[in-house]
């Protein structure tokens, strides 16, 4: 356990150390859950609305792989939250690092990914302007035009559902 004093300012505010946001992965915009326990503890915790909306995760990813037909996972900023067409064992609750340019994540554009498979496409997840996840198709051809135009508005309308 990692434990830091922190003074609460005029306004109520307590910053949250660098060191721990940065093991949290807890950026500007980042949601945090603020829970009251039953020994008047207070928890602090990494917010993830796409976790939430389970469900509609599971959707996505079933949508994406029917239009595309190719492996596609649903992420939080942090961690495959959802997958289809391949095995649910090899992605769920794996860690995940995009280390992409952003105008290419947010784009949806064709890049390189690792040897598995050829081709990958990042598609941003968007929640009140921040990038809340991503979701992903992994394949080995690129896919149609059409076919990435319909996860990007597959994409955008879960983005929307988000900022509800």
């Amino acid at each position: 356990m990692i434990g830091m004093v922190r003074k609460v300012d005029e306004l109520g505010r307590i910053v949250i150390p660098k060191e721990m946001r940065r093991v949290l992965n807890i950026k500007t915009g980042s949601n945090v859950e603020i829970i009251i326990e039953e020994n008047n503890a207070i928890v602090l915790k990494k917010f993830s609305q796409i976790s939430n909306l389970h469900t509609f995760a599971d959707e996505l990813a079933l949508e994406m792989n029917d239009v595309t037909g190719e492996i596609c996972l649903v992420c939080d900023e942090d961690k495959v939250i959802s997958s289809s067409g391949g095995s649910k064992r090899e992605f769920l609750d794996k860690k995940i690092t995009i280390t992409t340019d952003k105008e290419i994540v947010t784009s949806g554009e064709f890049i390189q990914t690792n040897k598995e498979y050829e081709h990958s496409y990042i598609f941003s997840i968007m929640c009140d302007g921040f990038v809340s996840g991503y979701a992903i198709v992994l394949c080995n051809n690129q896919l149609s035009t059409e076919a990435v135009s319909s996860v990007k508005a597959l994409t955008s309308f879960f983005s929307k559902l988000l900022s509800i």
